[in-house]
């Protein structure tokens, strides 16, 4: 559940600083794409950890599934895009797969406060 926190804070918080503060992006030597490819390494697997995770709590399929279809979108935006449309729409598909993962995480944490008040609907 932690796990799912820390997650929501990074899909919100990063963007924010990396468009409040352009000049930083300037110094990083690799190339948009390569960096971009690096963050889904590391975004694929701990977004499937936490949202698995508490699918093995509750039981609840709906944030596992929103979760798929956040990340196969910011999969999509980030790796397929520039071959159907114009490279200006990467952010935007982007930026709506990661609002989907986000809002898959706050429903597994909110499933994963039901079930620490509610024990009889989960499955421990």
């Amino acid at each position: 559940m932690a796990l799912s926190g820390i997650c929501i804070l990074h899909c919100i918080l990063l963007p924010v600083f990396l468009i409040g503060f352009p000049a930083i992006t300037g110094f990083i030597p690799i190339s948009e794409d390569l960096t971009h490819s690096i963050l889904l390494l590391f975004l694929i697997p701990t977004a499937l950890f936490a949202v698995y995770s508490g699918y093995k709590m509750h039981q609840q399929k709906k944030p596992l599934i929103l979760m798929m279809i956040g990340l196969i979108i910011v999969l999509i935006g980030t790796l397929f895009i520039h071959e159907f449309v114009d490279h200006h729409w990467e952010p935007i598909v982007v930026t709506i797969g990661s609002l989907i993962i986000v809002r898959a995480h706050f429903l597994n944490r909110h499933h994963c406060k039901r079930c620490e008040h509610d024990e009889h609907d989960c499955i421990w």
